[in-house]
């Protein structure tokens, strides 16, 4: 489990304004492109792993997957993330 102080500090950052705030730590930064609102705080690793802080709902979903050689089968798997936790306020 994540705590709330360790999620606040590690997407509070940006740890390389050249990359034009997509980048915080070691995370990634989706904005809406039209009113630059932060949407998400995201990263991956080996083999489809992803976490994914949406601050705006004070929610992370987290999706743990082994290395495989098949096709990943939650491709939209941040979108469905977002759709459940919307639609459980």
């Amino acid at each position: 489990l994540l705590s709330a102080d360790w999620v606040r500090t590690s997407t509070g950052t940006i740890a390389n304004p050249a990359l034009s705030g997509r980048m915080a730590l070691v995370w990634f930064v989706e904005r809406d492109p039209a009113s630059g609102e932060l949407i998400q705080f995201n990263h991956t690793g080996d083999g489809g792993s992803i976490l994914i802080v949406f601050p705006k709902e004070r929610a992370v979903a987290v999706r743990i997957r082994e290395m495989q050689d098949r096709e990943d089968s939650l491709p939209d798997f941040a979108e469905r993330a977002i759709r459940l936790i919307r639609s459980a306020k």
